[in-house]
């Protein structure tokens, strides 16, 4: 089962014009905007598998080279994004959509950031699946044997 969701823009970044005919230049943003994260590799046992980075913006306009802070919910986990730039993504590993994927199966994020121009920029999280070993109950069936006793059965009491 191949599960795969994602809308990638052909052009990472995008921007707007300012009304009253000046230009609005569409700041520059780069850095570390994917991660993959596994199915099961929860490292801190907090139940959460998680990534993180750090998106840097320039911006020839001034007072707009920094990100609109914002928590987001994605399809699969949320998002937190710091108006520096810092990011944070969590899933819960306990998600029947995940825990069902196999070694060859992916889920995928993709959540928007914006600077404060109204550039935008996305950020894709992939969830890569693991094959999980099952677990099975076995039962093993005794017989009660009764036991054997030998040796010689006769004495006195005194």
């Amino acid at each position: 089962m191949q599960l795969t969701t994602t809308a990638v823009a052909a052009n990472k970044h995008s921007g707007k014009k300012r009304s009253a005919g000046t230009d609005n230049h569409i700041a520059i943003i780069r850095g570390t905007d994917s991660a993959i994260i596994m199915e099961d590799e929860d490292m801190d046992n907090d139940g959460l598998l998680e990534a993180s980075g750090k998106l840097n913006i320039k911006d020839r306009d001034a007072g707009e080279a920094a990100f609109i802070a914002t928590t987001t919910n994605g399809n699969y986990g949320y998002f937190v994004l710091a108006a520096t730039g810092n990011w944070y993504y969590a899933a819960d590993n306990n998600q029947a959509v995940i825990q069902n994927l196999g070694s060859k199966d992916t889920l995928t994020d993709q959540l928007i950031t914006s600077s404060v121009d109204g550039t935008s920029h996305p950020v894709v999280i992939t969830i890569k699946g693991v094959n999980d070993t099952s677990i099975t109950d076995v039962s093993t069936t005794t017989t009660n044997q009764p036991a054997v006793i030998s040796g010689t059965d006769s004495g006195s009491v005194t």
